[in-house]
């Protein structure tokens, strides 16, 4: 089981520069059960105008991404919705990342992309919509989690070929073509054939794929 998870992501200078601030006032919030907990990011360089950070997560969620340190807030789904009364008197602009009021990040219906019916969070600070950095993390994210268990599953799956040591060879997929084919030809079964090559560590799929083909042969 994976306990850590380094994700990378860039931001823009000019969001940074709008903002009178730098790569080292840059925080992030992880969602984890409607509380927002900031992780350290590491600034690693700064590449055509954009800087690249670094930050150790326990796994997938819905991040935020600020540059002054304040952490954003939950507010109830019941309070989202405005009443066309913009004069409020907190006297903060507060951009809502699900109500689309920038009109840049809506689909079709007027929703959020990926907005539900669950808390919305929300950032003190206008300017760019935090979407734009939540959906390519959400995005980085799963493309890192399917790339590692895809390496992990395909290192156990050789690992388990090259331990196979009543078939120890330099080709080690055809010495088990040549076995499947001996033991049909003694009258082994298939189910023989796979608990006995199962039990010498090859993997269940191979065996099954390769035993089909020695039957195409054989009845061809």
């Amino acid at each position: 089981v994976v306990s850590k998870w380094t994700m990378r992501f860039a931001i823009p200078n000019e969001w940074l520069t709008n903002r009178s601030s730098g790569p080292e006032k840059v925080h992030l919030f992880r969602l984890e059960k409607s509380n927002w907990s900031e992780y350290p990011v590491k600034h690693e360089m700064s590449v055509q105008g954009l800087e690249f950070f670094t930050v150790d997560v326990p796994g997938f969620s819905f991040f935020v991404i600020t540059a002054d340190g304040v952490e954003p807030v939950i507010i109830p789904p019941s309070q989202s919705n405005t009443t066309g009364d913009t004069s409020g008197s907190t006297g903060n602009t507060s951009t809502n990342p699900g109500s689309g009021t920038d009109g840049s990040n809506t689909d079709d219906t007027g929703n959020s992309p990926g907005a539900g019916s669950g808390d919305i969070a929300e950032y003190s600070g206008g300017g760019l919509s935090l979407w734009w950095f939540i959906v390519p993390i959400l995005a980085i994210l799963s493309l890192g989690f399917g790339g590692a268990y895809f390496m992990k599953t395909r290192e156990e799956r050789q690992k388990k070929m090259m331990e196979v040591e009543a078939l120890d060879s330099n080709d080690p997929l055809y010495h088990l073509q040549e076995y499947i084919m001996r033991a049909l030809m003694h009258g082994h079964s298939p189910d023989e054939i796979k608990h006995k090559l199962m039990g010498a560590g090859w993997d269940d799929i191979i065996i099954e794929e390769e035993i089909e083909k020695s039957l195409t042969r054989r009845v061809g």
